[in-house]
C-alpha cells in the first residue's frame, strides 16, 4: 500500500533502497552526534531479524523527484516487546513526517500486541537521541515516556 502526501510517498522499501536508507540514517547520526559508524550491512542485519518482514514492518518516505527523506520499522520479540525506529532527513524535520511515520509504526505495533497472550504486558520502545528535541517532544506528546537514557 502506498500513501501519498503532499509531493510524498510512503510505502514499503525494497531492497535497492538500503543505501538511500543508510544513507538517511547517517545523515541523521551526523546531524545529531557529530558521527556516524552506521553502516549498509547494520540496516542489513536489522532487515534480517527473526520475525521482520520488509513488506509490513517498514515504511519510507520519497519525495516527487525520488530522494528518501525518512524511514520507520517496527521489530518483535515474543510479542512483549516491540522496538520503533524512525527517522526524518534533516532537510525535511518539522513537516509531519516524523508524526506520519510514527503513526505507520504505530498500526504495525498494535497489530502486532494482538498476538500477544493475555498474559504478556506488551512494551513500546523508541529510541531517540537525546539532542532530537523535536523527536523527543513528538513523542512525548504521543504519550510516551522516557524510561532511561544512555
Amino acid at each position: 500500500m502506498a500513501i501519498l502526501l503532499h509531493n510524498l510517498l510512503a510505502r514499503a522499501p525494497k531492497l535497492q533502497d538500503a543505501d538511500a536508507v543508510t544513507r538517511l540514517l547517517k545523515e541523521c547520526d551526523i546531524v545529531e552526534d557529530g558521527v556516524s559508524h552506521y553502516a549498509e550491512e547494520d540496516l542489513l542485519a536489522d532487515w534480517r531479524r527473526p520475525g521482520f518482514n520488509l513488506a509490513t514492518d517498514a515504511k519510507v518516505i520519497i519525495t516527487s523527484k525520488g530522494q528518501l527523506v525518512g524511514y520507520a520499522g517496527v521489530w518483535h520479540s515474543q510479542h512483549g516487546r516491540i522496538e520503533m525506529k524512525a527517522r526524518v532527513h534533516p532537510d525535511y524535520r518539522g513537516r509531519g513526517i516524523g508524526t506520519l511515520l510514527l503513526r505507520l509504526a504505530e498500526v504495525r505495533a498494535r497489530q502486532y500486541t494482538k498476538c500477544a497472550p493475555p498474559e504478556v504486558r506488551v512494551a513500546v520502545y523508541n529510541t531517540v537521541n537525546s539532542t532530537n528535541q523535536a523527536a523527543k517532544t513528538l513523542l512525548e506528546h504521543e504519550g510516551y515516556s522516557p524510561v532511561g537514557h544512555f
